[in-house]
């Protein structure tokens, strides 16, 4: 798996006529190897070198399998190794943004080489995930959908926002899933987009928003619903839910019928204006060793939707100090259309409201 990626990431080199790179982003070197501790991975045509304290040697060589081609070196003590790596007239790829003026005076001491600013390399190769990675997130998607299924149960006048998410926090930590955000609100609650949970009580005919952003082994997977506690509700928020259920159904339809991320941007993003919402959130959005990987849903970014992706399609409206009322889940695209990654039944007004 790691040759394979790291191998991708040299015909992608090659073809910008550079003769290596050094990789230095947290979340790149651990995509390339699966190595998670702080360091460089220093990368010729060749050869894969991850350079780290000394302390951490064992450590970093104990987290790489039989087949990763990777060499672990201490930092103190590679030099002379390290600087016949590259010749004087080589050219390195380093990454924008990831290293400060100090660190890159260092590597500028070890490798006496040219050098070329380079920006999302690495990204770019992310946004198409492998079965391996798809699996991660299905995993992840999976164990926090049956996760709401069953805290939706609590969701009754009398219960807190707080109970109800520490329960939802209980759940993931049994299965292993750290939980990198929960969000329960309710009533007015749900207009602020801060807000992780109250001591707040449910009430009857009440609005109760659950978001769940879940991470295991790097990767995240993410749901969320409104859901309402009986059919006395303020009338408008039952009309809204249905105006974002629309925004929602022609987000997953729209990803097939616009190639590019700008397009389906702007598409979704007149479907908001239309309404006259005073606040939206994002939404499309790419995730997978991060919450927002490469592409972006924003207006001028023409990278094409490619099979392999995974998205989360996620409506979001907030009224100030009245209500809001959001719908998300994680999906990944394939050959013919899409799949869901996570999986919670229809997403129709008729099936949110809990009496």
């Amino acid at each position: 798996m790691e040759n394979s990626r790291i191998q991708i990431l040299r015909d992608e080199l090659y073809k910008l006529k550079l003769n290596g790179m050094i990789v230095t982003t947290k979340e790149n070197i651990f995509y390339l190897t699966e190595i998670d501790i702080d360091g460089y991975l220093i990368l010729s045509l060749s050869e894969s070198i991850f350079l780290c304290l000394d302390k951490d040697v064992k450590k970093a060589n104990e987290m790489l399998n039989i087949y990763s081609g990777v060499s672990v070196l201490s930092l103190e003590k590679s030099q002379n190794i390290l600087e016949n790596m590259f010749s004087e007239n080589d050219c390195i790829a380093v990454e924008a943004d990831s290293m400060t003026l100090k660190e890159f005076d260092n590597v500028k001491k070890i490798f006496k080489t040219n050098f070329k600013i380079t920006d999302k390399i690495i990204e770019k190769i992310r946004e198409v995930k492998d079965t391996f990675e798809i699996e991660k997130i299905k995993y992840i998607c999976l164990e926090i959908s049956k996760i709401l299924e069953k805290v939706k149960y609590m969701l009754k006048p009398h219960v807190s926002e707080i109970e109800i998410r520490n329960e939802i926090i209980k759940r993931m930590n049994e299965k292993d899933i750290y939980p990198e955000e929960v969000r329960v609100t309710s009533g007015e609650n749900t207009a602020d987009i801060s807000s992780k949970g109250s001591f707040r009580k449910l009430f009857k005919n009440d609005i109760v928003n659950i978001d769940i952003v879940g991470k295991k082994d790097k990767y995240f997977g993410e749901i969320g619903r409104t859901f309402f506690i009986g059919d006395e509700y303020k009338k408008e928020a039952y009309l809204n839910y249905e105006k974002i259920y629309k925004v929602y159904d022609n987000a997953i339809k729209i990803l097939k019928k616009y190639n590019n991320a700008s397009e389906i941007f702007k598409s979704l993003k007149n479907d908001l204006e239309n309404i006259n919402w005073n606040l939206n959130y994002y939404t499309v959005r790419s995730i997978g060793l991060t919450r927002k990987d490469e592409p972006f849903f924003e207006c001028g970014n023409y990278e094409n939707i490619k099979k392999g992706m995974v998205l989360t399609i996620e409506p979001q409206i907030y009224f100030d100090g009245n209500y809001g009322i959001l719908l998300k889940d994680t999906i990944v695209i394939t050959d013919a259309n899409y799949i869901y990654l996570t999986d919670f039944g229809n997403q129709e007004l008729e099936n949110i409201i809990l009496n």
